[in-house]
């Protein structure tokens, strides 16, 4: 009986933090408007309730040159960078913040636009940030 206890302990345990890491860590946003598609990544360096706060976060991080924007979405205000649909860059990027001593959180948006997708490899991310305003 002890056995089966724990057997189901953890099943639940691995169930919920299984949830709870998708909830963190992934963005579960999908932009679907064709049949192209791609995985973006970027690092999420702030979330801010005060645009003025955002805006002095971005400041920050472009003066310590690290290219930097934030989006507006529902009334809090998310500060990002190191987009790319390259996870190496990503990850790149997540070691050059932590040398300047900022932390980030990991995330990923599925973009099926093909649109959106040229522009980001075009390192125009006005429409991404569009998207992501939106939902």
């Amino acid at each position: 009986m002890k056995r089966s206890f724990v057997t189901v302990m953890a099943l639940s345990l691995t169930l919920i933090f299984s949830f709870a890491y998708m909830k963190v860590f992934v963005d579960d946003r999908t932009i679907s408007t064709s049949t192209s598609s791609a995985i973006v990544y970027y690092l999420q360096v702030g979330v801010f309730g005060n645009e003025d706060n955002a805006k002095k976060r971005v400041d920050q991080l472009k003066s310590d040159n690290v290219e930097a924007m934030y989006y507006e979405n529902k009334d809090m205000y998310y500060v990002i960078t190191g987009i790319s649909m390259d996870i190496q860059s990503k990850d790149d990027m997540k070691e050059v913040l932590l040398n300047k001593g900022y932390g980030s959180y990991e995330k990923q948006v599925v973009i099926n636009d093909e649109m959106i997708i040229s522009s980001i490899e075009q390192q125009s991310y006005d429409l991404l940030l569009e998207v992501m305003a939106s939902k």
